[in-house]
């Protein structure tokens, strides 16, 4: 809104009823123009954060993340869309439009996680975690403003202790909430509420039922929270299953349908497409084997290894990690070189001329439509089809087993200590936080401070721990734990020197 010197309103946004507080429960679909660039923007910074999010919440539960640090982690990681919280003639136009980007990318990645059960599942709870961390969050005027503009959704009514006929249930109420001495006037409100509503207060034990209703203080805002966030769930359950009646008619449009799909494969990988550029040519072909044990993510070190001893690989997997290798800095001409030496001990240079060759320049972006082919994300190789007999490409995290995990990391040094935590992600379908806390095992660190969505990211926040760009924190090996100097990582059939 524009105010004149005399501090008076002579012009209102016209979206400022629409966004009075930047608390939402995106109860009303979004109805602006938008450009395709900024819808881009918007949507992938949401999907990083929401990502960000879940790795908090996972890390908080296994003990990775102390309860003490758990709220000010919340704050850092949610910065890229934090909210200004002005309320009332504060609000300035840009306060307006945070909003507004609040509230497209929300929906837009409705769109993208609408349709398939796991993926609603996921959205739901980092969406319901993002709400609960922006509620602790709010100032009291934030908190009340926003109670007051959501009210028709709560189904809750007003009350006061001291006005109930039952006194012994009065004082049963206080007593049970604390209040030794004759409430003030904010501890002596409360909101009651049919106990389904707040199910898991009532599990916990944490409120009065009375013929069916919870006694919620007014005071005790960590359980209104409680109560905002389940309605919260309840009301984006619903509306998710019921946006896939619309998205045929959504998908017609091309743009969208595109943004949809990449944004469902939740391909994260772009941040990393040039990396290689600032580095090409300044690694040497001579140093692979080595960076490979230093800084490479298992499943580009499997792959490596599974080449240097079958000198072969199949198609995904020379497109995996022949893209990864472009992507750290390798250039053209050193690749050609990489594969032909490796492929060479068993075939002869002109099978690999004509039947390889040309496969690593295109993948450079020098043959065929000349396109600039971008590396796999995490997502990109979990999401993919998994490796057959004879493949090795993949996500070992992911596409292993439990046994076969277990000695790839002890044989690539990981204390059996650590083995089981690590095990216990992949088991969870965590893939990526198995893989970030293998790299935090491996470089010695108690905590990463990223987010990991890329083999080209872990090479290069490998890189930066092991030049010291980034403080390693030392752990004394205990002497009893028992290693092993050689583990059978795998059994390999007999290689296949024909095209796969």
């Amino acid at each position: 809104m524009e105010i004149d010197r005399n501090y008076r309103v002579v012009k209102e946004h016209p979206l400022s009823k629409l966004y009075p507080s930047h608390l939402q429960l995106y109860t009303i679909p979004p109805n602006q123009d938008i450009s395709l660039d900024e819808l881009y923007e918007v949507a992938f910074t949401r999907q990083k954060v929401l990502q960000e999010v879940s790795n908090i919440r996972e890390r908080s539960k296994r003990g990775d993340v102390p309860d003490a640090e758990f709220h000010s982690l919340m704050g850092q990681k949610t910065k890229p869309i934090t909210l200004n919280p002005a309320l009332g003639e504060k609000i300035k136009d840009k306060h307006i439009n945070e909003r507004r980007r609040d509230h497209i990318s929300h929906y837009i990645l409705r769109l993208a996680y609408c349709e398939r059960e796991d993926l609603r599942r996921w959205f739901l709870s980092q969406e319901v975690a993002l709400l609960n961390y922006r509620l602790h969050d709010a100032t009291p005027d934030d908190f009340q403003g926003f109670i007051k503009q959501y009210r028709e959704y709560f189904p809750f009514t007003e009350g006061k202790f001291s006005d109930l006929e039952d006194k012994s249930l009065c004082n049963e109420m206080l007593s049970f909430y604390n209040y030794k001495q004759k409430p003030t006037q904010a501890s002596n409100e409360y909101y009651s509420v049919h106990f389904s509503e707040v199910f898991d207060l009532v599990q916990n034990r944490s409120v009065i039922i009375h013929k069916g209703f919870a006694y919620l203080p007014m005071n005790r805002t960590d359980m209104i929270i409680t109560l905002i966030c389940n309605k919260f769930r309840s009301l984006l359950s619903q509306d998710l299953v019921r946006t896939v009646a619309f998205m045929s008619f959504i998908k017609e449009d091309e743009r969208m349908r595109k943004t949809i799909t990449t944004l469902r494969n939740n391909y994260l990988g772009s941040d990393f497409v040039n990396s290689g550029m600032k580095t090409s040519g300044q690694i040497r072909l001579s140093d692979l084997d080595s960076l490979s044990k230093e800084s490479f993510s298992p499943c580009m070190r499997n792959l490596h290894e599974s080449l240097r001893k079958e000198h072969h690989l199949r198609h995904f997997g020379r497109l995996q990690y022949g893209l990864f290798l472009k992507s750290i800095g390798i250039t053209l001409e050193q690749a050609l070189e990489f594969w032909r030496s490796e492929f060479t001990k068993i075939m002869e240079p002109d099978k690999f001329d004509k039947q390889y060759a040309y496969n690593v320049r295109h993948s450079y972006g020098k043959e065929g439509k000349r396109t600039n082919y971008t590396p796999y994300s995490c997502m990109k190789i979990i999401m993919s089809n998994g490796p057959s007999s004879g493949d090795h490409h993949g996500c070992p995290f992911k596409h292993w087993d439990g046994d076969s995990i277990s000695k790839m990391l002890v044989s690539y040094g990981v204390p059996m200590s650590q083995v089981t935590s690590i095990l216990s992600y992949a088991h969870d379908s965590h893939y990526q936080l198995a893989c970030q806390k293998y790299f935090e095992v491996t470089h010695n660190l108690q905590q990463s401070n990223f987010s990991l969505e890329h083999p080209t990211q872990y090479f290069i926040e490998s890189r930066n721990v092991r030049e010291g760009k980034v403080p390693q924190v030392k752990e004394e090996r205990d002497p009893d734990l028992p290693t092993l100097t050689e583990v059978e990582l795998m059994e390999f059939d007999d290689f296949d020197t024909q095209e796969n």
